[in-house]
C-alpha cells in the first residue's frame, strides 16, 4: 500500500487544480482539440550498463507515440508512450542488477504552455517489461515549431524516474498533427 501512496498523491496534485485552469478563457482564434505525435529519440541511463559490459555511455534508441486532448492554448492532457529498442542493465533499490529488455512505458501527461511554442510536461506512468514493471514519473520540456496546415515539429528533452531508483534522460524530435473540429472564439 505504501508503494502506491506517493504516485496517487502526485496524480491528485496534478489533476486537482485542473478545473481552475480549464475555466480560464482561451484567446486563440482557432483551436483543434486533438493532437497526435510521433517521436524518435534516444535515452541515456546514467546508472545503466550495456548487456555484456563495455560501454560507459548507454544511449538507447526510442520510438514514441502520444495523444493529447487540447483544452486551451495553454493546457493539454494526454497519453505518452515510448518503446526503448535495446537491452541494458540497471541496479535496483536492493543493489541487484536487473536486465531490462525493450521496455515499453506509458504515462498520463499534463502539458502546460507558458508562452507560445514552449511546452512543459509532467506525469506518472508505468514502464512494462517482461521481468518487472516499474512506476515511472516523467518531466520534460519541448518547443513546438508550426510547419503549416496544423503540422508541427518539436525537439524535446525529458527526465524519467524509473521505480524510484533509476533515472533516464531522453531527447527526441517529434512530428505532430492537430485535427478535429475548429473552435472559434
Amino acid at each position: 500500500m505504501n508503494k502506491y501512496l506517493k504516485p496517487v498523491c502526485i496524480v491528485i496534485m496534478i489533476l486537482g487544480p485542473l478545473h481552475t485552469v480549464l475555466a480560464q478563457d482561451d484567446d486563440r482564434e482557432e483551436l483543434k482539440h486533438h493532437h497526435l505525435i510521433l517521436t524518435i529519440g534516444h535515452s541515456h541511463i546514467p546508472s545503466g550498463s550495456s548487456v555484456g559490459g563495455g560501454n560507459d555511455l548507454i544511449l538507447i534508441p526510442t520510438w514514441g507515440f502520444s495523444y493529447e486532448y487540447i483544452f486551451s492554448e495553454r493546457l493539454a492532457l494526454g497519453l505518452k508512450s515510448d518503446l526503448e529498442v535495446s537491452n541494458y542493465i540497471i541496479t535496483d533499490e536492493n543493489d541487484a542488477e536487473v536486465e531490462r529488455e525493450n521496455p515499453f512505458s506509458t504515462s498520463l501527461i499534463l502539458s502546460y504552455n507558458p508562452i507560445e511554442g514552449l511546452g512543459i510536461f509532467t506525469g506518472p506512468g508505468v514502464e512494462f517489461e517482461k521481468e518487472e514493471n516499474y512506476f515511472i514519473y516523467t518531466i520534460g520540456i519541448s518547443y513546438e515549431f508550426e510547419i503549416g496546415n496544423y503540422w508541427d515539429l518539436s525537439p524535446e528533452l525529458g527526465y524519467e524516474i524509473k521505480g524510484g531508483h533509476t533515472g533516464a534522460i531522453s531527447f527526441g524530435l517529434s512530428v505532430g498533427k492537430r485535427f478535429g473540429k475548429v473552435r472559434s472564439n
